[in-house]
Order: C-alpha cells, then structure tokens, then sequence
C-alpha cells in the first residue's frame, strides 16, 4: 500500500490540542469525513501539548490513515504546538484552527479555498456581517474583547483584521517557514502576532467568515487570561519595534 505520506499533499490541517481527550478525536473523524468527501489529498496534524487527561489515548484511538500525533512531554502553549505542527506540514496549504474545531469544517474549507484563489494568509472574523454566532456572550467578555480590540488598534496600526484572536488561520506553504522563524509567542498571543507579522510583510490577509459557538468561561480564568494577553501583547510590540516580523525580500512569493 502506498504511504499517504508519499504522495503530494494539498492542504494541512493543523490541530494544537492541551486536554481535550472529551472531544479531539471525533472532531478529528469529522474533519477527516468532510475532506474526504471535498476528494482532497490531506493531512491533519494533531498536536497533544502536554496533555494530562486522556487526550493521547483517545488520539491512538483514532482509525485515520491522514493523520499524524505529535506530543509534547510538558504543556508549551498554543503557539508552540502550532509551531511544531507546522513544521511537520507536508501541504501545499496549511490551515490551523483549534482542537475541538470550533469554527466549523464550512470555514476550514473556506480557508482553503482563500489560499487557492491566491491569498498568502487567511483569518477567520468572528465579526464580519456573515459570521454567525449561536448563544450568548457574557457581557464582561464582551467588554473585554472592545478594550482589548481597541489596545490593539492603537499600539499596532496597520493590521486589517478586527478580531485578533480568533483562532482559525491559514497559510502558503511559502509563509509557513517565515511564520515558524520569526513568530515566537507560545501561547494564545500566537494568533494576534500571526496578523502583525502580516502588516509587516504588507500581506493582505483574506477574512473568512466562521459558525461559533460561545462559552462561557469562569472569572477567575477570564481574568488570568486577560493578565497574560496584556503581558504577551507587550512582548509583541517589542518584537516589531526590533524588527523581528520582517522576512528578507523575495521570501514570501507565492
């Protein structure tokens, strides 16, 4: 039998993972179902970050000859995982999103489809006109996410993507190498720095509608979280000013 591997992929998809054993390996069945039926050459990657719940049992679980499990021994944070996913991607196309795929197959594809057309990078937008949002969402993350929005529209001038953090991206398989070099954050930051890293290549970045789902997290991790945001948000700025997101010329090509 010929090695999936061997052959000449067209998309990767890319899953960092940190205990989500109640639901990674059925989101990885139905994606794997809906690329099948599209007819596409794939791979889907999952990373297990440290996981200490039964993540990596369920993962050995799945019957899915295109995908391929990572692990790392201790939790490093989304963008490490992502990183170390990326860097295993045999596709032409690399689209990553999280773990329990909460943005839908629909916007995978359509991620996909946005890179095909010609677009370097793509992004999901929770707030673009088509997206649809289903339940409610707490009022203090709603505030939250302004003020963050607005912080960052400040500090960082020229990223075209209103929602910074929604964790649907896609990418050439000529970014991908430039995005494992020089983005750096570890954790959720990973995606805010993706879009700076674009502004500062001058990449425009295709949107992409998504299907969410809101939940609603406790108040004590809301606030944790949002401490370590600002903190990483700095981190961010210093990295631009340095000029750390800039790719040699030439690099980024289609």
């Amino acid at each position: 039998m010929t090695d999936v591997f061997d052959q000449e992929l067209e998309l990767t998809v890319v899953l960092p993972c940190f205990n989500g054993g109640a639901v990674v390996a059925d989101s990885v069945v139905r994606l794997a179902r809906v690329l099948d039926e599209r007819g596409l050459r794939y791979e889907v990657i999952v990373v297990d970050d440290g996981s200490t719940d039964d993540t990596a049992e369920r993962l050995k679980g799945i019957r899915v000859a295109q995908v391929r499990v990572f692990k790392h021994e201790t939790n490093q944070g989304k963008g490490a995982a992502v990183r170390t996913g990326l860097r295993a991607a045999h596709g032409r196309y690399v689209v990553m999103t999280d773990h329990d795929v909460p943005y839908g197959t629909g916007a995978v594809l359509r991620c996909y489809e946005a890179l095909r057309e010609g677009a370097l990078l793509a992004a999901g937008d929770r707030t673009l006109a088509q997206s649809v949002r289903q339940g409610q969402v707490p009022a203090v993350r709603v505030l939250g996410s302004r003020v963050y929005r607005s912080v960052v529209g400040l500090t960082l001038p020229g990223i075209s993507v209103k929602d910074t953090q929604c964790g649907l991206k896609g990418f050439q398989r000529t970014v991908v190498a430039q995005v494992v070099e020089r983005c750096r954050m570890r954790r959720f930051a990973f995606d805010l720095e993706l879009l700076v890293f674009a502004a500062a290549n001058r990449i425009a970045v295709a949107q992409v509608p998504v299907t969410f789902l809101t939940r609603k997290p406790s108040s004590v991790s809301l606030f944790v979280a949002a401490a370590g945001t600002y903190r990483d948000l700095l981190r961010v700025l210093w990295n631009r000013w340095r000029g750390a997101y800039k790719a040699p010329v030439g690099m980024l090509k289609p």
